[in-house]
């Protein structure tokens, strides 16, 4: 959680008097999902074990604020974030998870109405960033056109 940890420390400078909650229910791990099975990775209970721990954060945190708007800032890894934007689409994160690729140090923005619904208003918005300092933790794509060089 170093990484996410500093971030965070960052983040709340520019926050004061906002307080900075160190969670560890956020920290990366690897639900289950549809993986090359020859790929080395967690047992089955390890990856069942990390899916109801991201499931837990989701309840939450993903909850109509009761009494006034309010904003969480969540500063977690690639892993967490993406197993939790698909369950605020109401997808199944079993089979989509592994097919979002979020910068690092990219913000995804999650809305939640007072009815409970979810909104992403961004995922994985890098623009912050200059691209030079823009990386990935799965590698992205060659371009199309890169292949015929």
């Amino acid at each position: 959680m170093t990484r996410a940890r500093e971030t965070a420390e960052i983040i709340s400078r520019a926050l004061p008097g906002v307080p900075l909650v160190a969670d560890r229910d956020l920290r990366e791990c690897e639900p289950p999902g549809n993986r090359d099975a020859s790929r080395h990775g967690p047992t089955p209970e390890e990856a069942d074990s990390c899916a109801t721990r991201i499931d837990g954060d989701f309840a939450r945190y993903f909850r109509p604020s009761p009494d006034r708007d309010s904003t969480e800032v969540l500063v977690c890894h690639g892993n967490v974030i993406r197993w939790l934007v698909c369950r605020a689409m109401g997808a199944d994160p079993k089979a989509l998870w592994l097919s979002m690729s979020p910068a690092n140090c990219s913000l995804t923005v999650i809305r939640v109405r007072a009815s409970g619904a979810c909104t992403i208003t961004s995922m994985g918005d890098r623009g912050h960033l200059p691209v030079a300092l823009q990386t990935w933790a799965m590698p992205r794509p060659a371009p199309a056109d890169s292949a015929r060089r």
